[in-house]
């Protein structure tokens, strides 16, 4: 008697595709959580012409465009990648610190939000009875957020020209053969600091830690156009921008305070803007030089507050940023106007897009 296939078996793997539509062959392993979404979505055509009896067999016409969410824990390292691309733009990394008897180096990635997004992916999954296969995925955006015990979770919405378990370029030992991927390195809440000031306030300090944040949800969402098909191809065409991108933060405090409380309800309604950021720190790459996840937001302002009283519980605060373009770069963050800047620290010496 046999046994199912367990997710313990599966395997997934990615590699940057420089066609849409055609697979690349995957080279890296990544550690993924879950494939649901991926399914192919051929759609069936019925003739509704008269003289039938009864409907014949349809024919399959347009195939839908996957839509899924590309779903892990988040590392400092292995899905910085996907962080890069979901943004659009990065520079050449430059190496931070070095231990040399080791060769650790450490490795700083400024990724910051391009116009449009022109980069797409390959993803496979090893399924041990076939192959699973998104041909060619844009990333657009991207929802991180604390989960359980505190580790981070992030989901990369994907827009899919097709998906396919009868790949030619991807089969098992394809994916089975990518470089694997570490485990650990996952970024924590207990690695985080928040801080927050004015916009027009002097740079982030010591004094601007916020440090009862309970947990928050930081969303970063471009549409794309997902249903441009023309003739002579039965999956769309690649997805280009369609709309302005929304980013927002959204905090929940387990304590009412005047910053939680009245700061943020006075600033609520007189439209003032924050700068802010969230800097975790991992574990170190060399001896002197830590893993690092680090987003800024110069323009910030409340959109959203809650603080309801309930019985004899505490009352506990929810407010939503919504992450703007601000009016020039503020005090402390050099040439950021845009909604957020990604600056990631780690041992990947590769360009997160082109490498």
């Amino acid at each position: 008697m046999g046994f199912g296939v367990t997710g313990r078996e599966v395997k997934s793997a990615w590699a940057r595709s420089n066609t849409w539509g055609t697979p690349a062959s995957v080279t890296r392993q990544v550690l993924l959580q879950s494939t649901e979404g991926w399914e192919d979505k051929p759609q069936y055509v019925e003739d509704p012409a008269f003289n039938q009896d009864f409907i014949a067999e349809a024919e399959v016409g347009d195939l839908e465009p996957p839509t899924p969410g590309i779903r892990a824990q988040a590392r400092y390292e292995q899905i910085d990648f996907a962080f890069a691309g979901s943004c659009g733009s990065v520079v050449a990394p430059a190496s931070t610190s070095g231990q040399a008897a080791n060769s650790l180096v450490a490795y700083t990635h400024a990724i910051t939000l391009a116009a449009e997004l022109n980069h797409f992916y390959t993803f496979a999954a090893d399924v041990t009875q076939f192959t699973h296969e998104l041909t060619t995925a844009k990333l657009r955006g991207f929802t991180l957020s604390v989960g359980e015990r505190g580790v981070l979770q992030v989901e990369f919405p994907a827009v899919v020209n097709r998906s396919t378990i009868i790949s030619s370029v991807n089969i098992n030992s394809t994916v089975g053969g990518a470089a694997v991927a570490a485990i650990g390195n996952r970024i924590m809440r207990k690695h985080g600091t928040w801080r927050l000031n004015l916009t027009t306030a002097g740079a982030l300090g010591a004094s601007d830690v916020i440090g009862n944040l309970k947990d928050f949800t930081f969303t970063y969402a471009r549409p794309l156009a997902q249903d441009d098909h023309v003739v002579g191809l039965d999956y769309i065409i690649e997805p280009d921008d369609d709309g302005m991108l929304e980013a927002t933060l959204q905090l929940n405090y387990p304590r009412m305070n005047t910053v939680t409380a009245n700061s943020l309800i006075t600033a609520f309604r007189e439209g003032q803007s924050f700068k802010g950021d969230l800097k975790f720190l991992g574990p170190y790459v060399n001896s002197t030089t830590q893993r690092t996840f680090w987003v800024e937001f110069p323009a910030a302002q409340v959109d959203q507050i809650t603080h309801p009283v309930v019985g004899h519980n505490q009352v506990r605060p929810s407010v939503t940023l919504k992450l703007r373009r601000a009016a020039s770069a503020p005090t402390g963050m050099s040439g950021l106007t845009s909604p957020f800047r990604l600056t990631l620290i780690n041992s990947n010496s590769a360009n997160l897009i082109t490498g």
